[in-house]
């Protein structure tokens, strides 16, 4: 069981390496959310989200598009909410 859940985070990881990339929201910190087209764990409408930090470290999540942002949840229980005008296209396009 603890093998289990301890391997969930690399297969997230992993999952979200393997979808597209629909954009990213860069920050000011360097930091970034990335937005995947792909549903994985995520329920409903919602798809993956990566918040990734300057040194490459990675928390997953589920968005969903509402009007004039995007909700994202991200794994480790923060909230946050993107404007649609800071999404820009993925740079590896």
């Amino acid at each position: 069981m603890n093998k289990a859940i301890a391997l969930l985070p690399l297969g997230l990881l992993s999952f979200a390496c393997h979808s597209a990339v629909l954009g990213v929201a860069d920050m000011q910190n360097g930091a970034s959310i990335v937005f995947h087209d792909e549903s994985g764990p995520c329920k409903g409408a919602a798809k993956m989200a990566a918040f990734v930090t300057p040194q490459g470290d990675s928390i997953p999540g589920c968005w969903v598009s509402r009007v004039h942002h995007i909700a994202v949840v991200f794994f480790d229980g923060d909230v946050g909410a993107v404007p649609v005008a800071a999404l820009k296209p993925p740079k590896n396009v």
